[in-house]
């Protein structure tokens, strides 16, 4: 029998080659329900690669939907510093400048959250 858990994973990636370790809890459906329409947008602006404005526009309205999910999802636990402080949520999701950094690891939520074909087959 598979034993399921649901807790908070750590997660390593780079941000201006700087590391930064952050801990991150899976999904939830809430939180899923929350991005998808800021997903469709990225998606569409992709798809229209002339129209860099309207790309620009989907990645932060994103950013700013993953303020609400990353509050329950993420710890900031090691990294650069804001003002000699660490980041916040808000930090992060307010300024544009970490756009980037968010799109990570808000990437890297949405794998950890989802079944491959191998999970779920097992």
């Amino acid at each position: 029998m598979t034993n399921y858990v649901i807790d908070w994973e750590k997660y390593e990636t780079a941000f201006e080659d700087e590391k930064v370790v952050l801990m991150l809890k899976k999904l939830t459906r809430e939180a899923f329900l929350l991005i998808i329409p800021d997903l469709e947008k990225v998606n569409e602006a992709k798809e229209n690669k002339s129209n860099h404005t309207k790309s620009f526009k989907a990645g932060l309205e994103m950013q700013g939907t993953s303020k609400k999910i990353l509050e329950h999802h993420m710890i900031w636990k090691e990294g650069f510093t804001i003002n000699g402080k660490m980041p916040t949520v808000e930090d992060l999701c307010e300024y544009s400048m970490f756009s980037t950094l968010i799109i990570d690891i808000m990437g890297e939520l949405i794998r950890m959250s989802t079944m491959s074909g191998a999970e779920i087959k097992n």
